[in-house]
C-alpha cells in the first residue's frame, strides 16, 4: 500500500514538474551547465573514435581495444545528454513521458558508470603487464578484456534498475539541463532509495582507490625498471621500453583523470546520503556534476598527447585535407593581379608586351 502510495506521488510530481517545464521555452545557459560540455564532448569523441579504428591495423593490442572502450563509451554517454538536452529545448521540455525519462536516464547513467568499470580494466591490464609480465602473456587477451567489459556493463544496467519496480526514486528529470538520470538526493526516497546511494558512491570511491593503487604500482615499477635499464641499455631494447613506456603514461594519465574528476562527486553523494540531503540545488552539486563531465571531454586529448601514432594519423590527415584545399584557394600572386586589375592598373605583362 505504501508503495503504491509513493508511485502515486511519484507520478503526480512528475506531471506538475512537466507542466512547469512546457511552459519555459527560452534557453538559459546560466542553469545549464552541460549542454557546452556535452557537445565538445561528442565531435572530439568522434573524432577520436575514427582515428582509434584507422590506426587499428596497426596497433591491435588489449590497451587499444580498451582505449576505443572508453572513447565509445564517452561518445554514447555524450550522445544520449545531448539528444535530451536537444529534443527537450525544441520541445520545451515536453519530449519525454515518465516511461521515455526512465528509459533514457537508465541507460546514460548506466554509461556514466561503467567508464569507471573501463577504467579499472584498462589500469588492472597494465598493471599485470608491467608487475606481472608472465601472467599479463599467458592469461590477458584482448577477447578475455572484452568479456570483462560486457560483463561488468550488464552488472551496471542490473545495479540500475531498481527505479523501474519502484524499489528506489524513479529517475529524475533535470528541468535546467533537460535531461534525464539518476535522482542522486537521498532524501527524495525512502529508506532503499538512500542504502542504494550509499552503495553506489562506496562502490566508486573503492573504485577510485583501486585505480589510484594500481596507478602507484605501475610508477614504481616503471622507475626500477629504468633504473636497471640505464645501466644495460641497447636499440632494441629502447624501442620497446618506449612503446611500453607510451602505454603506460595513457593509463596513468587517464586513471588521474578519472581520480580527479569522479572523486569529488563521489564524495558529494556519499555526504549528501550522511546528510540525507533532500534536493541537488546548491553551488557544490553544479561543480561536481560539471568535473564529472569533464573526464570524457579531456580524454582525446590524452590520446593525442600520449599516443605517437594517434598524433601521426591526425597531422597526416590534416595535410591531406590541407592538399585538396590549397589548390582551390587563390595564391598570393592571382590575388595581387585581380586587385591590379580592379583598380584599373597595368600588370607587369601588359607592361613588357608595351615595351
Amino acid at each position: 500500500m505504501t508503495g503504491v502510495m509513493n508511485n502515486t506521488t511519484l507520478s503526480s510530481e512528475w506531471i506538475n514538474d512537466s507542466e512547469d517545464v512546457c511552459q519555459q521555452c527560452h534557453f538559459d545557459i546560466s542553469k545549464a551547465e552541460l549542454p557546452i560540455v556535452l557537445l565538445l564532448t561528442l565531435i572530439l569523441n568522434a573524432v577520436a573514435i575514427y582515428v582509434l579504428v584507422k590506426i587499428r591495423p596497426t596497433c591491435i593490442s588489449v590497451d587499444h581495444t580498451c582505449v576505443l572502450a572508453l572513447a565509445i563509451n564517452d561518445f554514447v554517454t555524450a550522445a544520449l545528454y545531448s539528444v535530451m538536452w536537444i529534443g527537450g529545448w525544441i520541445k520545451c521540455g515536453c519530449l519525454m513521458d515518465r516511461h521515455l525519462c526512465n528509459a533514457l536516464g537508465w541507460f546514460a547513467t548506466s554509461m556514466v558508470i561503467w567508464s569507471a568499470w573501463v577504467v579499472i580494466i584498462m589500469a588492472g591490464c597494465r598493471y599485470l603487464a608491467t608487475v606481472k609480465p608472465l601472467y599479463y602473456r599467458s592469461h590477458v587477451s584482448i577477447s578475455n578484456v572484452q568479456v570483462s567489459m560486457v560483463v561488468t556493463l550488464c552488472l551496471t544496467f542490473l545495479q540500475l534498475i531498481f527505479p523501474f519496480f519502484g524499489v528506489t526514486s524513479q529517475y529524475k528529470f533535470y528541468p535546467g539541463n533537460r535531461i534525464c538520470a539518476y535522482d542522486f538526493s537521498p532524501g527524495a526516497g525512502g529508506a532503499a532509495h538512500r542504502w542504494m546511494l550509499g552503495f553506489l558512491s562506496a562502490e566508486g570511491l573503492v573504485a577510485s582507490i583501486v585505480v589510484l593503487y594500481l596507478n602507484v604500482c605501475i610508477i614504481c615499477k616503471m622507475r626500477q625498471k629504468n633504473a636497471i635499464h640505464t645501466e644495460c641499455s641497447t636499440v632494441s631494447s629502447d624501442l620497446h621500453q618506449t612503446k611500453k613506456t607510451a602505454l603506460a603514461n595513457v593509463t596513468k594519465v587517464v586513471s588521474a583523470l578519472f581520480f580527479i574528476c569522479y572523486t569529488p562527486f563521489l564524495v558529494r553523494v556519499m555526504y549528501d546520503v550522511i546528510m540525507n540531503a533532500p534536493d541537488q540545488n546548491a553551488t557544490h552539486h553544479q561543480i561536481t556534476m560539471v568535473l564529472l563531465f569533464l573526464s570524457p571531454l579531456l580524454n582525446p586529448f590524452i590520446y593525442v598527447g600520449c599516443n605517437r601514432r594517434y598524433r601521426e594519423y591526425i597531422i597526416q590527415s590534416s595535410r591531406k585535407v590541407w592538399s585538396k584545399i590549397r589548390p582551390h584557394l587563390p595564391n598570393s600572386e592571382e590575388r595581387q593581379s585581380a586587385e591590379t586589375i580592379e583598380n584599373g592598373e597595368p600588370t607587369a605583362e601588359c607592361n613588357t608586351s608595351s615595351v
